[in-house]
């Protein structure tokens, strides 16, 4: 027979076993569980240091989206609401604090789907660590294919340095009626045979570098070669020098962060042979370039960049739903918000979350990605929709820059901008 101390003991014992039991269940519920009240995302974003602009973007994006969802009370996940709450950290520009924050908001803050992070070398050691666990990461900012056929469980929304470069290279080879109708001056641009790409050395780069070399090849113009500096340059001169020997009719300027645009800029005007505003080359330049506030900032550093050509994922020209979320963003977050960056950023998580919605849950990823592949988003911008590797397949606005204001061109690119290195990632 059992005696009544050892009873209490084994009983004491069990009571233990259970309460650890049910608080490690209590933890799981807490988290995104199917019993969770509260949904948590991930957030991985650039909040300091020179790229700081698009990551605060992209932040402001997310709690938009996340303020409408919860607003409504939440996603109604099988008629059931849960709040949506925004579990973020600063990630900078650095890769080893992308995999710290990575890991922390898997093993910490239990989530299972991430927004950002932004830099290709943060990216891919996020990766690794969230693909075998079937998180799903995606971005609006990140231009990589790392995120579609570099993964499973990526997402790009937007384009990726190829989609870029070829609509740049479709507009310099486009009907001269099409490019006369649009106000650009057609003999400039058909003076351009040989093409030429200034960047960073980073796989986002080398990427554009192998759209724009496909393209310039298929549209009978010559690729005059490409000059990559490394990271943390700060004297320029030297590559800038390599750019005039290589003796082009335009220049692809594909950098992106303000203090590595500027100064290549600057060099290019002092060194001679690269003056765009002589007629030199043609400058052509990506989504950054073609944001007003940055021609703003190159005025002020006396810089005149009218006739230079870029595009955007959406027009100049909005539309009554763009000019309505454009008053929301502003409303929020003031005139001078990176409002391009914000809309692009908010509408993918309001389709991430419609996909939720539409997949009746907030734990299973698999099937929120093949619900992602399959619905449509009717966006301000455009009706969004994802390939089957979880590209976006967005147009290109043609924009260009004119008395100092950026401005729409009324050319925009779609079936002209999907194949070869669109859908392929560079080694």
């Amino acid at each position: 027979m059992q005696s009544p101390k050892k009873y209490l003991i084994t009983s004491l014992t069990l009571i233990l076993v259970i309460s650890i039991f049910l608080a490690g269940c209590s933890d799981r519920t807490s988290s995104n569980s199917g019993d969770s009240n509260v949904f948590k995302l991930g957030g991985l974003f650039t909040l300091t240091g020179a790229a700081a602009l698009l990551g605060v973007s992209e932040k402001q994006g997310v709690q938009l989206a996340i303020d409408e969802v919860n607003k409504k009370g939440g996603l109604d996940i099988n008629g059931k609401k849960i709040k949506v709450k925004l579990v973020d950290y600063d990630v900078g520009e650095d890769p080893t604090k992308a995999v710290e924050f990575t890991q922390r908001l898997l093993n910490n803050d239990k989530v299972n789907m991430i927004v950002g992070a932004r830099e290709n070398s943060q990216l891919a050691g996020e990766l690794k660590i969230t693909e075998p666990k079937k998180v799903i990461v995606f971005n609006a900012t990140a231009s990589t294919p790392l995120l579609s056929v570099g993964s499973k469980y990526g997402i790009n929304f937007t384009d990726n340095g190829a989609i870029e470069k070829h609509s740049l290279i479709q507009l310099l080879a486009d009907d001269p009626n099409v490019l006369k109708t649009a106000g650009l001056d057609v003999d400039r641009i058909k003076k351009v045979k040989r093409v030429a790409l200034f960047g960073r050395n980073e796989m986002y780069v080398k990427q554009g570098v192998a759209g724009a070399k496909e393209a310039t090849e298929k549209n009978g113009l010559e690729w005059a070669g490409e000059v990559l500096f490394p990271p943390g340059t700060t004297d320029f001169l030297p590559f800038i020098t390599k750019l005039k020997e290589l003796k082009p009719d335009a220049v692809i300027l594909d950098t992106y962060s303000y203090e590595i645009m500027i100064p290549p800029l600057k060099e290019m005007l002092q060194i001679g042979g690269l003056d765009w505003t002589k007629g030199d080359i043609v400058l052509l330049g990506n989504d950054v370039m073609g944001s007003q506030n940055f021609v703003d900032t190159a005025a002020k550093e006396g810089l005149n960049l009218d006739g230079a050509l870029t595009f955007s994922a959406s027009p100049i020209a909005s539309s009554e739903k763009m000019n309505q979320l454009l008053d929301k963003i502003f409303a929020k977050f003031g005139k001078d918000a990176l409002y391009s960056g914000i809309a692009s950023t908010y509408e993918s998580a309001m389709m991430v979350f419609k996909a939720m919605e539409e997949s009746g849950t907030v734990t299973d990823t698999d099937k929120v990605m093949k619900t992602l592949t399959e619905i449509e988003y009717d966006s301000a911008r455009f009706k969004m929709t994802l390939d089957k590797d979880g590209q976006l397949e967005q147009p290109e606005y043609m924009l260009k820059i004119e008395d100092g204001k950026v401005q729409d061109t009324g050319i925009s690119y779609l079936k002209e901008l999907y194949w070869g290195y669109a859908s392929k990632q560079v080694e």
